[in-house]
Order: C-alpha cells, then sequence, then structure tokens
C-alpha cells in the first residue's frame, strides 16, 4: 500500500502506513530480523526525501544501515540505502558524504553482482 501511496504521491498517507508497518515489526520482531525492517525504514526515507525531509531522512537511514549492517544477507537493502542517503545529504548540499557513500554503494553493488 505504502509504494502505491508513494507512486501517487499521496506521501502523508505512505508515511502512515510505513509508519504502521514499522511498529508492527518493531513490536513482534527485532527491526532486522526479518529483514523487512530495514527496508521499510529506506522506504519511509524515500517518502522523507521526497518530500524534501532530507534531515529526517538522514537519520531514518543511517539507523537502517546500522541495522542491516548487522545481518548477512541484506547487501542489496544495505546499498540501496546507502544510496538513498546519499540522496538525502546531497540535498542538504553534503557532497563530499553524498559522494562517498554513493561510491561505497557501488562498490557493495558490484561485489554481490559479481563484476
Amino acid at each position: 500500500m505504502a509504494i502505491a501511496c508513494i507512486g501517487q504521491g499521496k506521501y502523508e498517507e505512505a508515511i502512515s502506513a510505513l509508519k504502521r508497518g514499522l511498529a508492527i515489526i518493531a513490536n513482534s520482531f527485532d527491526l532486522g530480523n526479518p529483514p523487512v525492517g530495514p527496508s521499510l525504514i529506506g522506504n519511509l526515507g524515500i517518502v522523507y526525501i521526497e518530500t524534501h525531509r532530507f534531515r529526517e531522512a538522514e537519520s531514518l537511514l543511517v539507523s537502517s544501515l546500522d541495522i542491516s549492517s548487522k545481518y548477512a544477507g541484506q547487501c542489496d537493502v544495505h546499498a540501496t540505502n546507502l544510496s538513498n542517503l546519499g540522496m538525502a545529504y546531497a540535498g542538504q548540499g553534503k557532497f563530499d558524504k553524498a559522494d562517498s557513500v554513493y561510491r561505497l554503494s557501488v562498490e557493495i553493488s558490484e561485489k554481490e553482482l559479481g563484476t
């Protein structure tokens, strides 16, 4: 539902749906296990980027990266959230940080793809 809302530009509905999903996971599981927690946090970060709430996006994406770095098998989520963090940094004018995390995202993706 949240992804559909994002696609339709219904950002407040997406935020509400993602926050509900995170609350359910947080009450039932560790946010990193199942691996859906970092993905949901990342999606919420994307909505914040889309609505120019870059500092909130940065905070969420950093927490998502902290979670995903602790669990094996989340390299794709980790790389995606690094890239999204780069967008949050760029939106704040933190271009050196953006470049650094973009490069790390590419490095992880290339390693995963074997290229």
